[in-house]
């Protein structure tokens, strides 16, 4: 009977059709729009034979407007059996929850939480749960097991944080009216489970909520041929929820030996639902200016009534021979 290693292990996913990238913003200075997800290279060495990727995304009113609101929810599992360049069997994953504002034309991360995971047969499993603002950590909190002994895992917090603080400028008519738009709210995370170095079983719960704000309008120059230019009035009329998401997962990866011990059974589960609000409110920006007359312009940047879904993302199951024989032989049949 061939000898297998126990594999083990874990990782998890965390709460559409993308998964993003950390980007480069700090609420604190002027951030740099987030450029959207990207296709990361091709790994080198040793390739996984067992790859399930799970991912959606939605965009209101579309992932091209100017001013709106959005999330993606992404997974990846994997598996590679023992061979060369991998000494011992492994399994990797990660999961992860974004949500996002496009502002003025730019996408910009709010919040994100990701969890991250790597195990190695019957040597060591280490999971990471992570938090992030504006595309910087802040908070990482790190799990390792071991030994074969089942350690429960739990972890629950929340964060009052500003997502976005920055100078827009907008047309409203001939004038160009500058502001301050900004993006506070809240963002949590919990993971509830247990780990070991021979298996993993973890349920975790991600949210955040974000609402905009808008303030201090400066008009620019209103200009009349002939009669020269004058500074011209501006203001605001805001009142924006940007977006409520909750995306708990459940998840299960374990290992068995099967057929008397020829084959190592990779046996997954992963299932996620999602709530989701967005976009209820109004951003109006309005300019005037009296030069040879008296004019007023306005301008809707937002507009909208809300929308809420909530439903089932995920939901997979199943079982994957990592290495051996799983099927019974002809011979174990007839037995």
């Amino acid at each position: 009977m061939k000898a297998h290693s126990l594999v083990v292990a874990a990782v998890l996913a965390l709460t559409p059709r993308l998964a993003s990238a950390a980007i480069d913003d700090n609420p604190q200075e002027d951030p740099t729009p987030d450029p959207g997800p990207s296709t990361p290279p091709p790994p080198s060495g040793p390739q996984p034979t067992f790859v399930k990727t799970l991912n959606a995304m939605s965009c209101l009113p579309s992932c091209t407007a100017d001013w709106g609101a959005g999330y993606s929810i992404g997974a990846k599992l994997a598996a590679t059996p023992a061979g060369a360049g991998v000494p011992k069997d492994k399994l990797e994953g990660w999961g992860e929850l974004d949500g996002f504002a496009r502002i003025n034309g730019g996408r910009y991360s709010l919040f994100k939480v990701r969890v991250t995971g790597l195990a190695e047969a019957r040597t060591r499993t280490d999971l990471s749960l992570t938090a992030y603002v504006a595309g910087a950590a802040v908070r990482t909190v790190p799990f390792v097991a071991q030994t074969g002994t089942y350690t429960p895992l739990f972890y629950g917090e929340a964060w009052s944080k500003t997502f976005f603080d920055r100078s827009v400028t907008v047309g409203v008519g001939p004038i160009p009216v500058t502001f301050t738009a900004k993006a506070t709210g809240e963002l949590g995370a919990s993971l509830t489970g247990r780990i070991s170095n021979v298996g993993f079983e973890a349920s975790t719960g991600p949210w955040g909520k974000a609402s905009l704000f808008a303030s201090a309008a400066v008009g620019g120059q209103y200009c009349v041929d002939y009669l020269g230019c004058i500074g011209a009035r501006a203001g605001l009329s805001v009142n924006v929820t940007l977006l409520e998401a909750t995306a708990p997962f459940n998840t299960n990866l374990t290992w068995s030996l099967v057929n008397r011990g020829w084959g190592a059974q990779l046996n997954y589960n992963l299932t996620s639902t999602l709530t989701f609000k967005s976009l209820d409110g109004w951003l109006k920006v309005f300019a005037s200016a009296c030069l040879g007359g008296c004019l007023d312009w306005d301008r809707k940047l937002i507009n909208f009534t809300g929308f809420a879904t909530t439903g089932t993302l995920f939901n997979v199951a199943g079982k994957y021979c990592l290495s051996g024989e799983c099927s019974p032989t002809v011979v174990d049949v007839l037995q």
